[in-house]
């Protein structure tokens, strides 16, 4: 369904056609359990944005192994810095 509707833009644009989109899948960390995943996003939403990534994500995140627990706590102490001086967002 993709391929066909990018098929489509691109005659209306008047481009021709380049082949269906090349599809990757990047690795990303998995969480071991069911209550991580808040940090797992947290983490790949920090990741993303302070190195400015917009494209290349395939040789960016190469591993599916978990974060260390080192890692996950400083993802913690990153969020409640920022809601410490930022306030709460129930507020």
């Amino acid at each position: 369904m993709f391929a066909e509707a990018l098929r489509t833009y691109r005659e209306l644009a008047g481009q021709r056609d380049q082949g269906g989109p090349k599809w990757f899948y990047p690795k990303c960390h998995q969480q071991p359990g069911n209550t991580e995943c808040g940090y797992y996003v947290i983490s790949w939403m920090q990741s993303i944005i302070s190195n400015e990534k917009t494209t290349g994500f395939q040789n960016y995140f190469r591993t599916a192994d978990p974060y260390s627990q080192d890692d996950l706590d400083s993802t913690r102490d990153m969020m409640a810095r920022y809601l410490l001086e930022h306030g709460s967002l129930a507020n």
